[in-house]
């Protein structure tokens, strides 16, 4: 049975559980080990607030989407630390996959340079995917630093390089795959929504304190 925990506030103790069945059944909401609620499908689709002994609100919302998909959960109108709406999540999504594709770059640029792979030439692949790499790297380092430049910079490369792949493989009388278009549509929008995680935790920090 899946389910995960939550700190109700920045770095506090993961002291809410979720758990559920499959295809999102028998959702229950614990705290400190004691039921507190329960969800059906489409209460949770539709979004549903859960009262917190503390009298404060816990609001779960299952988001359901392409790349979009999560829990959402606030309380008393703050996002929870970890859940799908929490902007720091956000901002660490977006540059651990800026890591990933740094990684990937770099490994298949040199099998490509070193072993002299026709395929993977064919496409683009060489030096300058070793080079990219590299600067995915930066760019997730400096978007874990909370650099919106450096995320919109790492989206546009990656934008480019999609569109720069897809053209030689064309040109080379290939087809490209549907899966490695959905893949890449799906890698735009988790660092898109890393640019709305950014923005969101800049308006906090010039927001008055309450």
């Amino acid at each position: 049975m899946p389910s995960q925990t939550f700190a109700l506030e920045p770095n506090g103790p993961k002291r809410l559980t979720l758990s559920w069945s499959a295809f999102w059944k028998n959702f229950t909401v614990s705290l400190d080990g004691k039921q507190i609620g329960a969800l059906t499908p489409d209460e949770l689709k539709a979004g549903k607030d859960v009262p917190l002994p503390d009298g404060s609100t816990l609001y779960v919302h299952l988001r359901r989407g392409f790349g979009n998909t999560g829990l959402e959960l606030s309380r008393n109108g703050q996002p929870l630390p970890g859940a799908a709406n929490d902007p720091a999540s956000m901002v660490k999504n977006a540059a651990y996959l800026l890591y990933f594709l740094a990684a990937l770059n770099a490994l298949l640029g040199a099998a490509a340079v070193a072993f002299n792979v026709e395929v993977l030439q064919v496409n683009g692949v060489g030096l300058f995917s070793i080079a990219l790499g590299f600067v995915f790297a930066v760019c997730g380092f400096f978007t874990m630093q909370r650099s919106l430049a450096a995320l919109i910079t790492a989206i546009a490369l990656y934008g480019l390089d999609a569109i720069a792949t897809l053209f030689s493989a064309v040109t080379a009388g290939g087809q490209p795959g549907a899966g490695g278009i959905i893949m890449r549509v799906f890698f735009i929008i988790v660092l898109a929504r890393g640019v709305t995680g950014l923005r969101a935790l800049k308006a906090q920090a010039k927001s008055p304190a309450a």
